[in-house]
């Protein structure tokens, strides 16, 4: 059971963090850079991400570099807000382990079949290499599936990939083994939860996940309707159990059942998520989920007295506006039009 003190310095810091985020005037004096290194400069110089820039040549950091730096800056809060529950023998941070143990394990297989495999291990801050059961760098030289496989013996991710093994790179089945990944981490948030917390904490905590696993299936269901409804891999996912969910199981029938995108989101409007999507006209379903996921993120954030919910809502406050840097860095690398690009950005104004 955490302890009052370490509950209030959790929200406390947590409400701390979120007051240094970046305003609508950074978001805008960076869709104003004209380079990567100007934009590098300006969050070094400008904006609270100078603490982990603080030893980098901003002007000629790569783009890859940039974003290793940026993504070491959100692992870092994820510890700071942990460390008031590891002190006292909580366990809930190894949610996040599993997180970025799974997130390696899913972008090694996606590059395993298009690109060197060598090239997706990036820096990886102390922690994660101290408390991760994967060997990273075995992880990083695989070069088939067996290799990969070989990288996870000391892990539990390799019993949950096993079974779809393949010697073809070109038909290793991420889908399958994304899904099977999931449900593991779910799993294991759920025995934690059980174990850890008093009922009615537990429950909001867990719904914290139910809703996100429900977010990332309906995205899932839209894609296979709109391009993949003939592949057998994909229809395998669309009609595997969904098993950790806030939705009934005759409303996730519906839209397992619907033939069309429109019809998902018909059904999608009638539920219990029908509000937050109405919120948002989209062109890309990823686009309005990220942005439905925020807006509940913030909520709970604001309104919750939950400390270990509004980590959790906070960290994914702090992993949204990660990915609004990116994509203002990866417009500016392609020239895209700024306009474009503010488009894209969740929670920017």
């Amino acid at each position: 059971m955490l302890s009052k003190f370490a509950a209030n310095s959790i929200m406390a810091k947590a409400h701390a963090l979120y007051g240094r985020k970046l305003t609508s005037k950074n978001y805008s004096d960076l869709l104003a850079c004209k380079s990567v290194g100007e934009a590098a400069s300006y969050l070094k110089t400008r904006t609270a991400y100078a603490e982990v820039m603080e030893n980098c040549a901003a002007a000629s950091l790569h783009r890859t570099q940039l974003e290793t730096i940026l993504k070491q800056r959100v692992f870092n809060q994820c510890i700071s807000l942990c460390r008031y529950e590891m002190s006292i023998g909580q366990d809930f941070y190894k949610y996040f382990m599993i997180q970025g143990d799974i997130e390696q394990i899913i972008t090694c297989l996606r590059l395993l079949s298009t690109s060197d495999p060598n090239d997706y291990l990036m820096i990886v801050p102390d922690f994660f290499n101290q408390h991760t059961e994967i060997d990273l760098y075995a992880l990083a030289s695989a070069k088939n599936m067996k290799g990969v496989l070989e990288a996870l013996n000391e892990s539990p991710y390799r019993a949950v990939i096993e079974p779809y093994f393949t010697e073809d790179i070109d038909n290793i089945s991420i889908t399958q083994i994304e899904t099977a990944l999931e449900e593991y981490m779910y799993s294991e948030i759920e025995k934690l939860i059980v174990s850890s917390f008093p009922k009615k904490t537990g429950e909001e905590i867990m719904d914290f996940f139910k809703a996100r696993a429900d977010l990332l299936y309906i995205v899932r269901l839209y894609r296979i309707k709109k391009f993949y409804k003939n592949n057998d891999n994909i229809f395998w996912a669309m009609h595997a159990e969904h098993k950790y969910s806030l939705l009934s199981k005759s409303v996730l029938n519906e839209m397992k059942n619907a033939k069309t995108c429109d019809e998902l989101m018909a059904v999608v409007d009638k539920s219990l998520y029908g509000s937050d999507f109405r919120r948002f006209e989209f062109k890309y379903i990823e686009d309005c989920v990220q942005r439905v996921a925020f807006y509940r993120s913030l909520r709970n954030f604001r309104y919750s007295t939950n400390p270990y919910l509004i980590m959790l809502c906070y960290v994914y406050l702090a992993e949204t506006e990660l990915d609004n840097v990116i994509h203002i860095i990866e417009g500016i690398r392609y020239d895209v039009p700024r306009e474009e690009i503010a488009s894209l950005l969740v929670g920017a104004d």
